[in-house]
């Protein structure tokens, strides 16, 4: 299959990036990207990045009001926002009419650009926020999970930022605040539309209506910084909240996962990490589900970004038989440490890598993505599958002894298990029940 991962792309003279991909698709799919996150906020402003983006999203603006911006955003398929650390993004999804395109910009620029921050939207997205915030500080094992990505990403990590911000700083904030954050980080060449589909001939023209009028801004790059390593053993045992077998509590089904350090996407290593996880996908499956018959669902993974990167084990066993299912994993670690995957084995596992690489370019939502990541660090699909083709055996062997755990008490690792009977074991289970 040839690869082309070409695209188009147009920049406006105030520095506005629009890329775009024209497809055989009834679709069109794209988003909008600002490039910084809620990490811009300063002291007291906790929350109001996120706030901003709702206002921005559904709030009057110069060209439409409150029931037309709404009554837009009902025309297409999807229309939304998101707000993380690092950026704030409006992706959406329509039928590839060149009107419904262009109002939508027409929409979407002025609603960037051009709020009015009226008090009817200010009060309404507060207590819509509010719920949002309090619906996730509720949520089961929330403070756990935020302890867990401490361990995951260090605890002083940009990406533990807390987006949402807290319920007094959302209870204070006025209509001057908003102005001031949104004129402090909005501006056209801080961001950039990526289109994808049944693009219209005239795409950068309709760009440059909506778009060219808004002036530079002077926007300081925040530098964003990658994850600590795990360090040390990290056990979170969580309590049997559904009492589903309480007359045999040992058979809970017990969720568990199991996390330890990988590479970010820069390593060297990364491609033979990313065979290694595949083949451990491959026999976890095997061994835990089809020859000892402990779970219905277990799988495995390497995931890495530009900040870093993790293998993870995780399945579902009864409680009893999670030591067993420990033990397993650590086996099927030490087998690749020690021995050598045939050819035949390691082909087979370039394929399907290959395969699951190449379905990025079948679909917009798809080319979306690998844009966006074209664009923040030159991804290249192509060089990505021939250093995944130039992995060896002897490769993955000396992947497997840098990388994968030797045992469970003196390795760098996350341990989750969910469903533990009773609480007040926890030393003995640290201290007897795991592997050693």
């Amino acid at each position: 299959m040839e690869i082309d991962e070409t695209y188009d792309s147009f920049t406006l003279d105030n520095d506005f990036k629009l890329h775009y991909k024209n497809r055989d698709s009834a679709f069109i799919e794209g988003v909008l990207r600002v490039r910084h996150g809620s990490i811009v906020e300063e002291e007291g402003e906790e929350g109001l990045y996120h706030f901003l983006e709702h206002l921005l999203m559904t709030g009057e603006n110069e060209r439409y009001n409150v029931s037309s911006v709404k009554r837009r955003r009902a025309d297409i398929l999807v229309s939304n926002a998101e707000t993380n650390y690092k950026s704030m993004n409006f992706p959406f999804q329509m039928f590839g009419e060149v009107k419904e395109l262009d109002e939508y910009l027409s929409l979407l620029s002025s609603a960037i650009f051009e709020p009015k921050f009226d008090s009817e939207s200010i009060e309404r997205e507060r207590v819509a926020i509010k719920h949002e915030v309090e619906n996730r500080h509720n949520q089961l094992f929330y403070e756990e999970n935020k302890k867990l990505i401490d361990v995951l990403r260090g605890q002083d990590a940009q990406s533990n930022y807390d987006v949402g911000g807290k319920i007094e700083s959302i209870d204070s904030f006025k209509k001057e605040d908003f102005r001031r954050i949104h004129d402090r980080v909005i501006f056209p060449d801080n961001m950039e539309l990526i289109l994808v589909g049944k693009i219209p001939e005239n795409i950068e023209e309709m760009v440059e209506r909506y778009f060219s009028k808004y002036e530079k801004g002077n926007v300081n790059e925040i530098e964003l910084t990658k994850y600590d390593l795990i360090d040390g053993q990290h056990i979170q045992l969580r309590p049997d909240l559904r009492k589903n077998n309480s007359l045999n509590p040992e058979k809970n089904s017990s969720p568990f996962e199991l996390i330890f350090n990988g590479v970010d996407i820069t390593n060297a290593d990364k491609s033979a990490c990313s065979v290694v996880g595949s083949l451990l996908e491959e026999r976890v499956y095997d061994t835990i589900r089809e020859e000892l018959g402990l779970a219905y669902d277990i799988r495995a993974d390497f995931d890495c970004n530009r900040y870093g990167g993790f293998f993870t084990v995780k399945g579902e066993v009864r409680y009893i038989d999670v030591s067993q299912a420990l033990d397993s994993i650590l086996d099927i670690f030490e087998e690749l440490r020690t021995e050598l995957i045939d050819e035949e084995k390691l082909s087979t596992i370039k394929k399907h890598f290959k395969n699951r690489v190449l379905s990025v370019f079948e679909s917009n939502s798809n080319w979306v993505s690998l844009i966006g990541s074209k664009e923040d660090y030159n991804l290249d699909v192509k060089k990505v599958i021939e250093d995944i083709e130039k992995v060896t055996p002897e490769d993955i062997r000396t992947v497997a002894q840098k990388y994968l755990l030797r045992n469970l008490k003196d390795d760098n690792f996350s341990l989750v298990v969910e469903s533990v009977p009773d609480l007040e074991e926890e030393s003995f289970f640290k201290n007897n029940y795991l592997p050693s």
